[in-house]
């Protein structure tokens, strides 16, 4: 974005320069004389206004040229703009459903499913449940475990892309 700025600002000191060039400079400039010798004196003024005339040449092409040039870039710069706001809303999305996952799995999954397999080895070391069960409860504990920590790196990876997005590095 700031490369854009950047091609932006120059292309309008271009778009002036060209202006620039195609305006008429003038010159006024001044001469005294004094001529004293052989019996005569005198004094000598002149004035000269000068004026190019640029008949066909005004510089017409290079200040076109610079004013499309200077769209072009706006529209570049403000295309840029609009993806760089969608891509920030998406990782905010992304970042805001990833802490939304973690935190549900947090408070509503976690700690049920440890305590059903904390409860299902109670019950298997006592012979009131089976290896079958038991395990089962294992399994589920450990698939939302699992579970747990994709939603955490999903999390992360939103947390980064969102700082790669902005241009804030983290450390």
């Amino acid at each position: 974005m700031q490369a854009a700025r950047r091609d932006q600002a120059r292309s309008v000191s271009d778009l002036r320069l060209q202006l620039a060039n195609a305006k008429v400079d003038y010159t006024v400039s001044g001469e005294y004389h004094r001529v004293a010798g052989g019996g005569l004196t005198g004094n000598n003024y002149g004035v000269f206004f000068s004026v190019p005339m640029p008949i066909f040449n005004r510089n017409q092409g290079e200040v076109g040229r610079a004013e499309v040039q200077t769209r072009q870039v706006d529209a570049k710069t403000r295309s840029l703009e609009a993806e760089i706001m969608r891509d920030v809303d998406e990782a905010f999305t992304q970042y805001a459903a990833a802490r939304g996952i973690v935190e549900r799995i947090e408070s509503q999954m976690l700690v049920p499913a440890r305590e059903v397999r904390t409860t299902m080895e109670y019950a298997y070391r006592r012979g009131e449940a089976s290896l079958v069960e038991f395990l089962d409860a294992v399994r589920a504990f450990n698939d939302t475990s699992r579970g747990y920590n994709d939603a955490r790196a999903d999390y992360a990876r939103s947390l980064y892309e969102l700082d790669a997005i902005s241009g804030r590095m983290t450390p």
